[in-house]
């Protein structure tokens, strides 16, 4: 019987070296137990990092990759695409107050998951996995909440850090669940147009947890949410200091959040029989 195939995607600025990433290699020797494994990883090429809300100044971006047979693309995602979303996302408020350095940032990202779904669409695969490049995580956990029986229009994510929003560190599920997920960019106009009538949105401003949330939900997919725990590594050796939960006045927008991690026990159950 042939095992089903699985995409696991890596991307990122490339925060952390060799020695920190031995995780993402312990998990792919748990997943090639019960898939066949074919790995992408995408680097965006920003040469030196700095930024002053990670405290991170003056650092230089890791060369290593983590898998030997990767699919591996590394560039500068600061082009002409990037700059179109950026002064898109200019229009709208600066939440971070710092002159849009954050929303730089996460404009960078989702042009690097278009990259990272251009080179998944290249590869016939049952399974995807894409997850950011400087988590800290339990690769036991985390194998274990990849289910066969995912389901269709259903994808599997953290339970945590859902920012009143969606878990997007990362996502697992089937290639047509997945895939739509990871070009998220494409919703960005969609997000603006209907952003005042988010609920969850208490800001007009483009935020990685929201834009997850409303792609998703404007796809008709439901997460999975797992008890998957993971902290962000930083270039400078410390590991971010973050809530695991949105704060109490948000909990009704992390009801979301419950209900997925409600469906994660179920299939939990499943799994046994």
């Amino acid at each position: 019987m042939h095992k089903p195939k699985l995409i696991v995607a890596i991307y990122g600025i490339g925060r952390i070296g060799a020695k920190d990433s031995i995780h993402y290699l312990e998990l792919a020797e748990i997943l090639k137990k019960d898939y066949e494994i074919s790995f992408i990883e995408v680097r965006n090429d920003i040469g030196i990092i700095n930024n002053v809300r990670s405290q991170e100044f003056g650092l230089k971006s890791s060369n290593e990759f983590i898998y030997k047979d990767s699919i591996r693309v590394k560039k500068d995602f600061r082009d002409g695409k990037y700059e179109l979303l950026l002064s898109k996302i200019k229009q709208y408020d600066d939440a971070h107050m710092d002159d849009y350095a954050t929303l730089s940032n996460l404009a960078q990202q989702l042009c690097i998951l278009d990259e990272v779904a251009y080179q998944i669409e290249k590869i016939p695969s049952n399974f995807i996995l894409c997850i950011r490049d400087d988590l800290a995580f339990n690769p036991n956990i985390l194998a274990k909440s990849c289910f066969f029986k995912v389901g269709e229009k259903r994808y599997v994510t953290s339970t945590f850090h859902s920012n009143a929003g969606i878990c997007e560190r990362l996502i697992f599920g089937k290639y047509a669940s997945v895939l739509p997920l990871i070009k998220r960019k494409n919703f960005v106009n969609e997000y603006f147009t209907k952003i005042d009538s988010l609920s969850y949105v208490d800001k007009r401003v483009l935020n990685g947890e929201w834009l997850f949330r409303f792609s998703s939900q404007e796809s008709g997919f439901k997460p999975i949410c797992a008890p998957i725990f993971t902290k962000r590594l930083r270039s400078n050796g410390s590991i971010a200091k973050e809530r695991i939960f949105s704060g109490p006045k948000y909990i009704i927008h992390d009801f979301i959040s419950f209900v997925g991690f409600l469906r994660f026990l179920k299939l939990k159950l499943i799994s046994f029989f």
